[in-house]
């Protein structure tokens, strides 16, 4: 008798075993994941971080602690895009808690701006965690063990772009040919110049040569009757 009690209390503890381990099994192929996104920014630059969800399309809500080590980062509260949400901005750590009354899409669903020292170095990595996750739900399952859901950070990687001059162009002077001068030009100067003056003696017009012709026959016939009369 005491046999077969202690047989089936096996069997129960062995069935127990096996349903939670099923829990567990389910409870991580959901896929539940909260994390950082990297992002690229110059010395003195605001760069904005997303907070990024994924869950199916499922998430109720999630409570994290965002937090860095780098005193020189300068960091901001959350501000929330794809769910109602409260932030409070601490000493290198910002607590964010998001909610909806439905279920978010995944994606990004809230933001962190951040601003990088002015004296950063190109190639510097400044490293963002999450370093606590207080509590994250589906609307399916409710509350869903924090240790079940993905959690990963983010960071923040500087990059200065390198300056590029461009060499001086030198300008090519071309001196205009000097054209021989044409024809048409020196003809144009002979014509324009100034004509000569010439003095001389005047010419014997057609009328004077006339004048003098009739002087003479009037001589000779003077010449005639003074013949006659003698």
């Amino acid at each position: 008798m005491k046999k077969n009690v202690f047989s089936r209390t096996l069997a129960v503890l062995a069935s127990t075993a096996v349903l939670g381990a099923a829990s567990m099994i389910s409870a991580s192929a959901a896929g539940e994941a909260i994390s950082l996104s990297d992002v690229v920014g110059q010395p003195g630059e605001t760069v904005t971080m997303p907070i990024v969800v994924s869950a199916n399309n499922d998430c109720n809500s999630f409570d994290l602690l965002v937090a860095w080590d780098d005193a020189t980062l300068t960091g901001s509260a959350a501000t929330f895009s794809g769910c109602n949400g409260d932030t409070v901005l601490g000493d290198q750590m910002v607590s964010v808690v998001g909610y909806t009354s439905s279920t978010m899409a995944d994606g990004a669903v809230a933001s962190i701006n951040f601003t990088i020292p002015e004296d950063a170095e190109d190639g510097q990595v400044y490293d963002v965690t999450i370093s606590s996750l207080n509590s994250f739900s589906t609307s399916t399952d409710g509350d869903v063990a924090v240790d079940s859901v993905s959690v990963s950070g983010g960071t923040i990687t500087v990059e200065i772009p390198e300056e590029t001059t461009e060499a001086p162009t030198e300008e090519a002077t071309t001196e205009a040919p000097t054209a021989a001068p044409t024809e048409e030009a020196t003809t144009a100067a002979a014509t324009t110049a100034a004509p000569k003056k010439t003095t001389g003696s005047p010419k014997t017009g057609v009328t004077g040569v006339a004048v003098a012709v009739a002087g003479l026959v009037t001589a000779g016939a003077t010449a005639v009757v003074l013949k006659k009369r003698h």
